[in-house]
């Protein structure tokens, strides 16, 4: 599937690269997010089917946070110094590239994948549609303000080009701090406190980011935007992972999440245009608070075995919860097809 996903991709980014007119763009960039979701949906649920889940996420982040920074600022300078369109080659180049790498993904869960697991223990594998409705209307709004952010910060900020550039990748980077500290505030605040907090930072943090019109409290609000992003994406996909060892769940979100992400610049888009920025602030705070509903109801879940699941005589919930690995460093928002 991932190696399906990336030719597709980079297919779709030679014919965005070559593409003279508006349709052949569209149809071009079709293609490379199929591919893109494919891969992240694979990639993702791999990291919930290895058997040291928290070590692959640990290494997957650090790779991904380090590689988007550089494009953040490697794509944007390509278009501009050799000619624009050059970026999707860059972007092609590094479909090529993460080929080889396809072969360390394991093929499959780490715990059986069918019947019971662990001597009776039975997971519930198939989200509900609020959850991926929910997953999906959160991509929607941040991958959508994320496709915007650097117009914005051009536009409302005055900063340069270059500069906007620098302010996203080191915002990337910097989050890496998010992914660090929310396991360790889940621990001692509690699951559900902790998203409660992170989320309402996140969406206040994203809504200043589109408001204003400072320089200083532009580059604040991206770094902490986020910082808070990344948190609230470990927690939940630790969840899911927890839910779900075998990584049909984390597929399923990503692949929710992918789906957002190809709507959101055009969602993000329309309400910049028929009602302006102060409008777009409120919409995206409000609709981030919305989306995480059902996916704080998952993730609280997740703390322990959910009723559902079918217990055999002589297993408990908590020494499931032990077993089951879960994903504590997560992977970066960056890692779409957004990207």
């Amino acid at each position: 599937m991932t190696r399906l996903g990336l030719a597709l991709s980079g297919a779709g980014f030679l014919g965005a690269a070559a593409a003279v007119d508006p349709v052949t763009l569209v149809l071009a960039n079709l293609v490379l997010g199929a591919g893109l979701g494919a891969v992240y949906a694979a990639a993702t649920a791999a990291l919930a089917a290895t058997d040291d889940a928290d070590k692959a996420s640990a290494v997957t982040i650090c790779g991904v946070v380090g590689v988007t920074a550089l494009l953040i600022m490697g794509v944007p300078a390509a278009n501009h110094d050799l000619g624009e369109g050059t970026g999707f080659l860059l972007m092609a180049l590094c479909c090529l590239a993460a080929r080889p790498l396809v072969r360390r993904l394991p093929d499959g869960p780490a715990t059986a994948d069918t019947g019971p697991v662990g001597g009776g223990v039975t997971i519930a594998t198939k989200p509900s549609v609020v959850l991926l409705l929910g997953t999906a209307l959160l991509w929607t709004v941040t991958q959508g303000a994320w496709s915007y952010a650097s117009v914005l910060g051009r536009q409302h900020t005055g900063m340069s080009h270059s500069a906007v550039s620098a302010v996203l990748a080191v915002s990337s980077v910097v989050a890496l701090v998010g992914a660090a500290v929310g396991p360790v505030a889940a621990r001692r605040f509690g699951r559900m406190q902790f998203m409660a907090v992170f989320v309402t930072a996140q969406a206040l943090a994203m809504a200043v980011l589109v408001l204003t019109h400072d320089p200083v409290v532009f580059t604040v609000a991206a770094v902490l935007w986020q910082a808070c992003q990344l948190a609230v994406l470990v927690q939940m996909l630790a969840a899911a992972a927890l839910n779900d060892p075998t990584g049909r769940l984390v597929a399923s979100l990503s692949g929710a999440g992918a789906l957002g992400t190809g709507i959101g610049p055009l969602a993000v888009g329309a309400v910049l245009d028929a009602a302006g920025a102060d409008v777009l602030g409120i919409v995206l705070a409000f609709g981030t608070v919305v989306a995480s509903l059902p996916l704080l109801r998952m993730t609280v879940a997740g703390t322990a075995a959910p009723p559902e699941k079918e217990l055999a005589p002589g297993i408990s919930g908590p020494s499931l919860a032990a077993e089951v690995p879960s994903v504590a460093a997560g992977v970066s928002s960056r890692w779409s097809p957004g990207a």
